[in-house]
């Protein structure tokens, strides 16, 4: 006896509240919890709805990038990514807030004071962070 097309597509489990209706597959009405055997066409937008527990076998399968996608696998670390080192700012702004108000910003647009300054208080730390 040849096995059925169904046992080669992915198993998936019901992860939501609720009853769905899909109409392209032959159980159409899907509970909480029930696991049924679906390719990801079948179950198109519905698929966040369901978690994976089988990948399939053949023709049917889900291939490495939609497993990944849909949570089975976690995708291979590309090596050591080395963080890119921290740019230098070589120049501060005062930035007028308003009423006397102001705040020092680096060239990269970090806000370099944790409170708002008076001006002459700006412009002092502006010297203290060029030394």
């Amino acid at each position: 006896m040849a096995k059925r097309p169904e046992a080669n597509k992915p198993l998936w489990r019901k992860k939501t509240p609720g009853v769905l209706y899909i109409r392209e597959l032959a159980v159409q009405r899907i509970k909480p919890k029930q696991e049924i055997q679906a390719t990801l066409k079948e179950l198109g937008n519905k698929v966040n709805e369901f978690e994976i527990l089988n990948p399939g076998k053949g023709k049917m399968a889900l291939t490495e990038d939609e497993q990944i996608a849909v949570g089975f696998i976690k995708p291979a670390p590309e090596g050591e990514q080395e963080e890119p080192e921290p740019e230098e700012p070589d120049d501060y702004s005062k930035v007028n807030l308003g009423h006397g108000w102001f705040n020092v910003v680096s060239s990269t647009g970090k806000i370099m004071n944790e409170n708002k300054l008076r001006e002459a208080d700006a412009d002092q730390f502006i010297v203290e962070l060029k030394k």
